[in-house]
């Protein structure tokens, strides 16, 4: 059957939406009745039925994006809108939301993070949410939407130099040779550290890799320079750049040498 009728209350309800065909039968005719076991009654009643043909279109952007750590109580995320002829009544998150984040007004679709919600980017990344929107007309036809909320990282943490190393190198050793490496972290999660040797090496003797290891670029010379106070600053790689530097002490050991007989220039005399 298309409609219902609650036997206690009388309340008349649609039981099957989908058997309803305005075009082919615009308007029904129900006889219902009354009874108090005793007497009973009927009365005709009429139910038209119009054809709603609008439905809700969203025309705004399903991804959204909002800076971590938001300082703003009910930040605001951006807006939902959509459209529709018989206007907008109303907007819901339908799904996705069952921690209660994130509020959308229902009238005019703002979306927002809920009062003394702090997002994280280390925790939750991204969200995933359904909303929906209800048109103004007869059945207040609804539309539904995935949109996704991108958490921005905000570098909030200096890398942290956790350990160096430095080897005594003897004196003209191959050029390659590791003199020392530098451990570094940083708590904001996805960054890429980087190395750089900013003080110390201006004769460009030594270089430093992508994963912290320090190596010479050329023999060093014992009688010439014994000891390199090199500077070592690390990078993450979120705007606004942190550095943090650290300086790392390079020896350099004498090697025993052959002796150099310089040479001797040419004396006339005689002997005798």
């Amino acid at each position: 059957s298309i409609f219902s009728i609650n036997e206690t209350s009388g309340e008349l309800s649609l039981a099957n939406r989908d058997l309803l065909d305005p075009v082919q039968t615009p308007s029904y005719t129900l006889t219902a009745s009354a009874s108090d076991g005793e007497f009973s009654d009927e009365a005709q009643i009429t139910i038209d039925v119009f054809a709603n043909p609008d439905v809700p279109v969203f025309t705004s952007a399903n991804v959204f994006a909002i800076d971590e750590n938001n300082e703003e109580s009910q930040a605001v995320i951006g807006t939902v809108e959509a459209t529709d002829g018989d206007g907008i009544s109303e907007y819901d998150i339908i799904s996705g939301n069952e921690d209660g984040l994130f509020n959308i007004d229902d009238i005019t679709g703002e979306l927002s993070v809920d009062r003394g919600i702090i997002l994280n980017f280390e925790e939750t990344q991204q969200y995933m949410l359904e909303v929906s929107a209800a048109d103004d007309g007869l059945g207040n036809v609804q539309s539904t939407q995935q949109i996704t909320i991108n958490i921005n990282d905000v570098n909030e943490f200096d890398p942290v130099i956790v350990n160096t190393t430095a080897n005594p190198i003897a004196e003209n050793s191959d050029a390659g040779t590791i003199v020392g490496t530098v451990e570094a972290s940083d708590d904001d999660i996805f960054q890429t550290l980087s190395f750089e040797i900013t003080a110390g090496n201006d004769a460009g003797n030594f270089t430093i890799d992508e994963n912290g290891q320090i190596t010479t670029l050329a023999g060093l010379d014992f009688e010439n320079i014994n000891t390199y106070n090199l500077t070592v600053a690390v990078s993450d790689d979120v705007a606004p750049v942190r550095t943090t530097t650290e300086d790392i002490i390079v020896t350099v050991t004498n090697a025993n040498e052959a002796p150099v007989l310089e040479a001797i220039a040419d004396q006339n005399g005689s002997v005798g």
